[in-house]
């Protein structure tokens, strides 16, 4: 299969790996009861490097996203549900606002790029309408495409990936996925739609393989900061897509030096507690302070 895009090819970018041993962000989503948590300070949190209490220095709020979003088009997204995506995906490019940055990856069998990072939103939009549907599915290649091509630089970073969480064709494990993201300090929302996990008549159920993937999407989800989501073939996918984004907005940035702890290590276990009864944290669970 050969997917039909206005920029295309594989996406051969390789990653570049940050230490960060000097000042650790981590970008944290606080809620209670599933809504949002504002209004909280650096007093408010509790952070350990592997397992050394630290002190936050600063708290700060979401202010520009790098929006990555990486879209399954092979052979069980024809007709209805890749118009679906489109329309999902164009409605949450018009959410941008100014200072967001913004990059598309589309996946089957093949890998290619709709909108490279810099692309306008209207461009991107254009872009989408030539996508074509067809051939295997490699998920794990599409989503760590994804994680490389939306990183374009420090900051927050967002990825949505949309999939019936069908996997045949990918050469990378998954471990490679969760340790990329982890490297990038990428945010993961993994949006499985439209297939049934449990048979229900009329919809595709999904088999034991596909329940590993997402059981492995899950995973990544928690370990990036993220939440797997589960969506139906209709417009409220593109519904689903723009809360995601706004949830994204109302995270905190937290700021430490780390104290207690050695440097140039490898990888250190985070821990983001909040200081409120019933509030929950989602937050990335290691960085990588580098090697001597």
């Amino acid at each position: 299969m050969v997917l039909s895009i206005a920029v295309g090819g594989t996406v051969a970018q390789q990653p570049v790996f940050r230490a960060r041993t000097e000042l650790v962000r981590i970008d944290a989503l606080v809620t209670d009861d599933g809504a949002p948590v504002t209004g909280l300070t650096a007093s408010d949190f509790e952070v350990r490097d592997n397992g050394a209490r630290q002190r936050v220095t600063a708290v700060g709020a979401v202010e520009a996203v790098q929006l990555g979003v990486v879209l399954d088009v092979s052979g069980s997204m024809t007709g209805e549900r890749l118009e679906i995506a489109r329309a999902a995906t164009s409605d949450l490019l018009d959410q941008l606002t100014r200072g967001d940055r913004f990059a598309i990856v589309a996946f089957a069998d093949q890998i290619a790029r709709v909108a490279a990072p810099g692309a306008s939103v209207a461009d991107a939009q254009t872009a989408l309408e030539l996508i074509r549907a067809g051939g295997g599915t490699a998920l794990v290649d599409g989503l760590y495409a994804g994680i490389l091509q939306s990183d374009q630089g420090p900051g927050p970073k967002l990825l949505v990936l949309m999939t019936d969480g069908r996997n045949n064709s990918s050469w990378l494990p998954g471990t490679s996925v969760i340790d990329s993201a982890r490297r990038h300090e990428t945010v993961i929302y993994p949006v499985f739609v439209g297939a049934d996990r449990g048979g229900t008549t009329g919809v595709t159920p999904l088999r034991r393989r596909d329940n590993d993937n997402l059981a492995l999407l899950q995973v990544i989800a928690e370990q990036t900061g993220g939440r797997q989501i589960d969506a139906q073939w209709n417009s409220t996918l593109g519904t689903v897509f723009q809360q995601i984004l706004r949830e994204y907005r109302q995270r905190y940035i937290l700021t430490f030096t780390p104290e207690g702890v050695q440097t140039g290590d490898g990888w250190h276990t985070l821990q983001v507690k909040v200081k409120r009864r019933g509030a929950m944290v989602r937050a990335r669970t290691r960085y990588w302070a580098g090697r001597p």
